[in-house]
């Protein structure tokens, strides 16, 4: 073989530096979709899970459901008006998945103690 056609087919392989950032790509590609699926499902049954409020954020509070931070618009806290949503923070509380939007990122859970959200 030519030192030229060696140099060709160097220049065409594959590294493994490569070939590890594909693989790390796919997993970064599938390691969210189990728990949308199942975001998906809690939705679609209407299956209410627990959460604990994490953050005061503007315009609700944010909760983490298996790692993925879910937003709470205000509105969807509570049956009246929230006063103060600091009040919130550090609370336990049963919710129902009302949106799921992996491709973007989102869940919105709302808590079971506002009906007018379903």
């Amino acid at each position: 073989m030519s030192e030229e056609r060696l140099n060709e087919n160097m220049e065409n392989m594959e590294t493994m530096a490569d070939y590890e950032k594909e693989i790390e790509e796919s997993f970064k590609k599938n390691e969210d979709t189990p728990v949308w699926e199942k975001f998906a499902k809690l939705m679609e049954e209407k299956t209410p899970l627990q959460v604990e409020i994490a953050e005061v954020v503007n315009g609700g509070v944010t909760a983490y459901v298996d790692g993925i931070r879910g937003f709470i618009p205000a509105s969807k806290l509570a049956a009246s008006y929230v006063e103060n949503l600091e009040e919130w923070v550090g609370k336990t509380i049963d919710v129902l998945v009302i949106t799921v939007e992996e491709e973007r990122k989102k869940l919105v859970p709302c808590t079971i103690l506002n009906p007018v959200a379903f």
